[in-house]
């Protein structure tokens, strides 16, 4: 009898509560992972990373809804981002196409700032990392991930329009697009970056709240999508771009020669 109520209480052990306690095991779990990982950026992980993945596969897949139940960084997605720091750590990360994809999801299910900031940090370093060598592991993976992460761009440009990092975020974006210049980038849909460059359209406004730096930004992000956009889209740009040429109201409108320049090198590439 007592052997009996002995193995009936791990069952009770597991009952309601025991999703909850595992998520904060794994939520732990993964705090130290990255407490490891950031301090100890020599160590080789690459003998356990096989392993690793394996074991937090589902998590990464369940990362995106995750972050639409929490105004905090979900603690695998400070795991992922503390990776994306470190060299050795960037290309284990790198390696392994779900942990890149999901990640790059989580930026347009919250605009939590923790969240947001969180993401946008993995997304500089990986970017960064590729700009600088276009033969590494990093850079295959942002090519192969571009779509994904222009299309997560836009439903965040979409859903929450000027939020208190959108300078950030056209900074990165002009960066993604400078990688989606090479050769070997991943196919764009055209529907996709007609929608990218109607969200971008109004922050050229003289209008908005855009200083000329953010324009420069954002035209280098148009510039590299120009060449696979519709007719329709195309038309448009260039009356918005036509008019910064133009005074607005009694002053001058756009006076800074480096704008002027980039305005008007869009307007040659629409044109052709």
């Amino acid at each position: 009898h007592s052997f009996k109520q002995h193995d009936e209480a791990p069952n009770l052990a597991l009952g309601e509560g025991s999703p909850h306690r595992a998520g904060k095991l794994r939520s732990l779990c993964f705090l130290r992972l990255g407490e490891v990982f950031k301090k100890y950026t020599a160590f080789d992980l690459s003998p356990y990373s096989e392993r690793l993945w394996k074991v937090i596969k589902q998590p990464i897949l369940s990362l995106p809804q995750l972050t639409t139940s929490t105004d905090r960084a979900p603690a695998l997605l400070k795991m992922l981002a503390i990776m994306s720091s470190h060299d050795a750590q960037r290309d284990i990360l790198c390696k392994e196409s779900i942990a890149i994809e999901q990640s790059f999801s989580c930026l347009s299910k919250s605009n939590s700032f923790s969240i947001v900031d969180t993401v946008l940090s993995l997304v500089d370093n990986l970017v960064e990392s590729a700009i600088h060598d276009r033969t590494s592991v990093v850079y295959g993976a942002v090519v192969e991930h571009i779509p994904t992460l222009l299309k997560h761009f836009e439903i965040r440009l979409h859903t929450f329009g000027t939020t208190t990092s959108w300078k950030r975020e056209l900074s990165i974006l002009a960066q993604v697009c400078d990688v989606s210049k090479q050769k070997d980038s991943a196919e764009l849909l055209s529907g996709e970056l007609d929608s990218l460059t109607m969200l971008l359209l109004p922050f050229l406004d003289f209008k908005s709240r855009s200083t000329e730096r953010d324009r420069i930004n954002i035209l280098d992000i148009l510039e590299s999508i120009i060449p696979n956009i519709q007719i329709n889209t195309a038309t448009l740009l260039f009356d918005t771009l036509s008019k910064l040429l133009g005074p607005f109201k009694t002053g001058p409108g756009c006076s800074d020669l480096s704008l002027r320049a980039k305005v008007a090198s869009s307007l040659c590439t629409l044109s052709k």
